[in-house]
């Protein structure tokens, strides 16, 4: 799945423009959306909802960063367009199309989670791989990874992730506030380092002969 490594506050300030006028109640605006975009994703049995719903929000600042270029006819538009979620506009409702994003984004998960088990099952039943091996390696490339992070954003990584069961949403929000930030804020940092994280996690594991999509 396509994902935007390059999200900045900049983009996020302009997401909270697009949402409306008043930024504390766009703020208040993004928390309740990404809440129930986080919601529709559990319920479609999605692993990782909250993640999608990051997903989706980056998107829509792409989208808003760049627009439809203005040399474009609209047959050279369109022909774009099918291979892009819908086009943001300030002056149409967010709710309709913030899930026409969700539901573009729900559709690539289950592209890739079908390919991914399908791939899977080919592996499993030509090379025999011991699963244990293949789990050690990517663990093995996870630390070097973290290693080359700065030590505060490895932290944070690893901070983020740990909570008790049942006490994530409590345990994010206290990360926020000893940070004096936003819980916004650290969500667009975390999905920002996730995403360079899963590239050099894949890019060690093919160095050593295993392909992990």
């Amino acid at each position: 799945m396509a994902n935007h490594g390059d999200i900045s506050p900049e983009d996020f300030e302009r997401l909270l423009q697009w949402l409306g006028p008043d930024r504390d109640l766009s703020t208040k605006k993004y928390v309740e959306l990404h809440a129930r975009l986080t919601r529709w994703f559990y319920f479609q049995g999605c692993r990782r909802p909250e993640d999608l719903a990051d997903e989706v929000w980056n998107r829509i600042m792409k989208n808003l960063r760049d627009p439809r270029p203005e040399d474009l006819t609209d047959e050279e538009w369109n022909q774009i367009a099918t291979k892009r979620p819908p086009t943001v506009s300030p002056d149409k409702d967010p709710v309709p199309l913030l899930f026409g994003y969700a539901r573009w984004v729900l559709r690539e998960y289950w592209s890739e989670r079908v390919r991914f088990d399908e791939e899977r099952d080919l592996e499993e039943g030509a090379a025999h791989v011991d699963g244990t091996a293949l789990a050690e390696l990517r663990a093995q490339c996870l630390e070097l990874c973290l290693k080359r992070l700065d030590d505060s954003d490895a932290q944070l990584l690893r901070e983020y992730h740990k909570y008790e069961p049942g006490r994530k949403i409590e345990h994010r929000k206290a990360m926020a506030e000893a940070r004096q930030s936003t819980l916004n804020a650290i969500r667009l940092k975390i999905s920002r380092l996730m995403y360079d994280l899963g590239n050099c996690v894949k890019g060690c594991c093919r160095s050593r002969g295993l392909e992990v999509q």
